[in-house]
């Protein structure tokens, strides 16, 4: 008769768990105040057509639902000694805030409804593949920190207690800036590039502290069009796109309505 092997405890240090935790912060920051508040800024703020702007989100909605597999297919099949997802949150960090802070400096004339248009397009795109190429690794990486269920729902605790002031933040901020004054606060424009730069270090530091089991590189993986079949044909997946796709239409507009 064999004896039963008793595996050790896994533990994650708090240090793994903190440095997650305010990187995923930073990346709510960033994607949080422009998906919530950048279609108010145009409108309200920059005097955007609101017809070409619920266009612009009609173009952006397709879009993202096109790169997310491509660019989810390309983290998955990276083989590094930091792991599949830290190398990116590392390096695309600075990208990352970049793109946030264009996103509030439009280099068209405000005069001009195509060029605000294009604009406002091409800041929902750049925003949105960084966040796709930085952001979405927080919600894969729980998985490849920890392997047991008890680590990863530790995880869970450390990031929803931080992500607390995100919540808070993303609440304050576009009503302290957007609201109560004819134009743009006085501290709009410091305010938004300490939040792009600041938000942009917090994932770089933050990353050498995220340990990934590499374990996860081992794993055998489908082909682009292969793993793109299995997507379509996942009845989970478009239970989760098509409500996705029509709340990137529909919340923009309500939030704008609200402020």
């Amino acid at each position: 008769m064999k004896d039963n092997i008793e595996l050790p405890e896994e533990l994650v240090s708090a240090k793994i768990k903190l440095s997650f935790s305010i990187g995923g912060l930073a990346n709510g920051l960033l994607n949080g105040l422009v998906f919530a508040n950048l279609t108010f800024f145009y409108q309200i703020k920059l005097g955007a057509d609101a017809g070409l702007l619920m266009i612009g989100w009609m173009i952006f909605a397709i879009w993202n639902t096109i790169n997310d597999p491509i660019a989810s297919y390309i983290v998955d099949n990276t083989r590094t000694k930091l792991g599949r997802r830290v190398p990116y949150i590392r390096y695309g960090s600075i990208f990352y805030g970049l793109a946030f802070i264009f996103c509030w400096f439009p280099i068209s004339p405000l005069n001009n409804q195509i060029g605000l248009f294009i604009n406002f397009l091409a800041a929902l795109f750049l925003l949105d593949t960084m966040y796709t190429i930085v952001g979405v690794c927080f919600f894969s990486l729980p998985n490849e920190i920890a392997v047991t269920a008890k680590q990863r729902a530790s995880i869970g605790v450390y990031s929803g207690l931080i992500g607390m002031i995100n919540l808070v933040l993303g609440l304050v901020i576009p009503v302290v800036l957007l609201t109560g004054q004819k134009g743009t606060h006085p501290l709009f424009v410091p305010v938004i590039i300490t939040i792009g730069l600041g938000s942009s270090l917090l994932l770089f530091i933050t990353s050498f502290g995220i340990k990934e089991n590499l374990f996860a590189q081992l794993q055998e993986h489908e082909g682009f069009i292969e793993g793109l079949k299995l997507t379509l044909k996942n009845k989970p997946f478009w239970l989760l796109m098509i409500p996705a796709f029509l709340l990137g239409i529909i919340y923009p507009i309500i939030l704008t309505v609200l402020l």
